[in-house]
């Protein structure tokens, strides 16, 4: 009895989190090439995101600001938002969808009090919907003067975007310009463990090649295959501390896919000893960490990343900035001690003046 009362509360949850990934995909349109589903909350509770979150740095200074307007609101901004979802197009022109509990005019005085914002937000109605625009800053990621568009799609739902036509774009779908109408993603997304933090499909329509037999390059390592794909990413142990990682990248040819499944298992296995500096029992972990798989026409490769693996990779990149030590010219060989640079001979020396000739004695 317990274990079906324990599977009907799972099913629940994920019914529960499903539905509200589901009611933002309605913002997503058809004709995109892939969008990727965040759990924000899950997200920002792992260990080392409340680590990094916890410690200060000078460069978060823009964002403190934001903090702090929200906080002064009685809203903690760390809470504000829930879930999101993130499309793309490769073309260009992407866009979100976000789930809040801060209402529309709460959010605009937020940012109507902020340091950061005031007086950079501005708003205009576009079929009846206002739609908000905020100039980027300078040091956001963006170039100063850019804009970014958002509007209220649904008491809770926020739509975000760089283009202004996509933000009433999203706010106006009906059921057949909706991405539930792509049957190809749906089709990614059906494969896919929705409970987990982050979630995404890709469709990938490479320029048709001529399969020339000379192109060896072509024949032996066949990328232009691979047609589109999948990953998931769960938060597992304990603590939530684990990065378990699925991903899937399929394939126009079952055979292509065994082939380039072999290629890149070895190409990783290569790149290991590389990745670990030496570190004995990193490469190991590491080796151990990834498993790569066929299901069909499809790459299937497993991550397991523990935090002692987080703890070792961290240490192998410090590592990296040292592998040149002061004292090291650029051969690696150590230069002898008050060596002159060999590439540019020292100066010769002048050669010291004749002693001049003692004064005759007078007669």
């Amino acid at each position: 009895m317990i274990k079906i009362l324990a599977s009907f509360v799972m099913m629940l949850v994920a019914s529960v989190v499903f539905s509200q990934e589901a009611s933002l995909l309605n913002y997503v349109p058809k004709d995109v090439d892939g969008f990727i589903s965040v759990n924000i909350q899950d997200v920002l509770n792992h260990p080392k995101m409340k680590e990094f979150i916890a410690s200060p740095k000078d460069s978060d200074k823009d964002f403190n600001e934001m903090k702090k307007a929200f906080s002064d609101s009685g809203i903690d901004i760390f809470k504000a938002f829930t879930s999101g979802v993130i499309y793309f197009r490769i073309a260009g022109d992407n866009g979100a969808a976000i789930k809040t509990s801060v209402n529309e005019n709460l959010l605009k005085t937020i940012l109507d009090k902020s340091e950061q914002t005031k007086g950079k937000l501005k708003s205009s109605v576009v079929k009846g919907k206002t739609v908000y625009s905020i100039e980027n800053l300078a040091n956001a990621g963006q170039p100063a003067g850019k804009e970014t568009f958002f509007a209220y799609a649904a008491p809770d739902v926020i739509v975000v975007s760089d283009k202004k036509d996509e933000i009433v774009k999203m706010t106006s779908l009906q059921d057949g310009s909706r991405v539930a109408a792509n049957a190809k993603l749906m089709d990614l997304s059906s494969k896919i463990d929705k409970v987990s933090s982050i979630w995404g499909v890709c469709e990938y329509n490479a320029p048709e090649k001529k399969n020339d037999p000379a192109d060896m390059q072509q024949q032996m390592l066949p990328i232009d295959n691979i047609c589109g794909g999948s990953v998931a990413v769960k938060l597992t142990g304990d603590k939530k501390e684990c990065i378990s990682t699925n991903l899937k990248l399929s394939c126009r040819e079952k055979v292509k896919a065994q082939m380039l499944t072999v290629q890149l298992q070895a190409m990783v296995m290569m790149a290991i000893p590389s990745m670990s500096q030496g570190n004995a029992q990193l490469a190991e972990d590491l080796t151990k960490a990834i498993k790569f798989t066929n299901e069909e026409n499809d790459i299937v490769i497993n991550l397991e990343i523990t935090p002692s693996i987080i703890e070792q990779l961290k240490k192998a990149s410090e590592n990296m900035g040292k592998m040149q030590p002061a004292g090291e010219d650029d051969n690696g060989m150590d230069a002898p001690a008050g060596a002159g640079n060999p590439a540019k001979p020292e100066p010769r020396a002048k050669p010291e003046a004749a002693p001049k000739a003692a004064p005759k004695a007078a007669n």
